[in-house]
């Protein structure tokens, strides 16, 4: 294998890894915006504590239902173990998990930018 070959190998390699770097980053932003979707529902339950709502079964189909505790969800803990928890602390849940997300965003937009910078030094 000559040095060109390495070197070759090597900026493939480093570029398969930026494109999972981006898969990634695409993922949590995906995410983000569905855990930041559920926050604003969960505030406007909290705001407007509906009798009724509309819940999606499929692209334009809703079921309707009556609202018999609006200040209580169930949360799914795994292994469909589902507990009642109060809209305050599913509120604090998903800002936590918010937070954990974010904070995974910028560890792997830093690795992009490392690997982006170090690519552009390849190509040198």
């Amino acid at each position: 294998m000559t040095d060109d070959d390495s070197v070759n190998a090597l900026y493939q390699h480093m570029h398969q890894e930026i494109q999972v770097l981006v898969e990634q980053l695409k993922m949590i932003d995906s995410t983000i915006m569905q855990l930041n979707s559920a926050l604003e529902a969960v505030k406007e339950l909290k705001d407007n504590d509906p009798e009724e709502m509309l819940i999606p079964l499929a692209s334009g189909i809703f079921y309707k239902v009556k609202s018999i505790n609006s200040n209580e969800v169930l949360v799914n803990v795994g292994n469909d173990v589902f507990v009642n928890k109060s809209l305050e602390d599913v509120t604090k849940l998903l800002d936590e998990q918010i937070d954990n997300m974010n904070k995974q965003r910028s560890k792997l937009l830093e690795q992009y930018q490392n690997s982006m910078a170090m690519l552009e030094n390849f190509q040198k």
